[in-house]
C-alpha cells in the first residue's frame, strides 16, 4: 500500500501499519484447535481488537468456523476492557467461569482472570498452548 487514503492518514495510520497486516496470518495450529474443540460440541469465538482499516482480516481466517466473533471496531470497546470480555460471554450464553480465553497479550489475559475466565498466555510455542486446551476439556 503506497497511497493511503486522507481519512487513514487523518487516523494517524501509517503505511507500514497495512504492510505489517499484509503480512499476519492465522496460526493454523490454532484454527485446528479451534475445529477440535467445536466438533466436541463446545462453542468457539473469535474476541479481536482490529480497526476498520483492517476489517479484510476477516479474508485470512476462516471465521465461519466460530461460533461467536467480536471485533472491537465493530463493538466500540477493545481488549483488555471488561466490556468486551461481558459482550462475548453474552454472545456465547456463558458465564465467564465457563470460558477459557486465549491471547497473545498478558494484559488481556490478565483481565479475563479477572473476570473469572480461565485462561492461557499464548507465546511463541503454541503448540505448548494447544496442549494446555485439550488437557482442559
Amino acid at each position: 500500500v503506497n497511497d493511503l487514503p486522507p481519512e487513514h492518514k487523518a487516523r494517524g495510520i501509517e503505511t507500514s501499519d497495512f504492510d505489517l497486516f499484509a503480512r499476519i496470518n492465522p496460526v493454523d495450529v490454532m484454527i485446528d484447535l479451534s475445529d477440535e474443540v467445536r466438533a466436541s460440541g463446545i462453542d468457539t469465538a473469535i474476541l479481536t481488537n482490529n480497526i476498520r482499516e483492517w476489517s479484510h482480516w476477516r479474508g485470512k481466517v476462516p471465521v465461519d468456523s466460530f461460533d461467536v466473533v467480536v471485533d472491537s471496531c465493530e463493538v466500540g470497546v477493545r481488549k483488555p476492557d471488561q466490556e468486551i470480555y461481558v459482550l462475548a460471554c453474552e454472545r456465547l450464553n456463558l458465564s465467564p467461569v465457563d470460558c477459557l480465553f486465549l491471547d497473545d497479550h498478558i494484559e488481556n489475559v490478565a483481565a479475563a482472570k479477572a473476570m473469572g475466565m480461565d485462561a492461557i498466555l499464548v507465546t511463541e510455542d503454541v503448540n505448548a498452548a494447544a496442549s494446555s486446551v485439550r488437557d482442559r476439556f
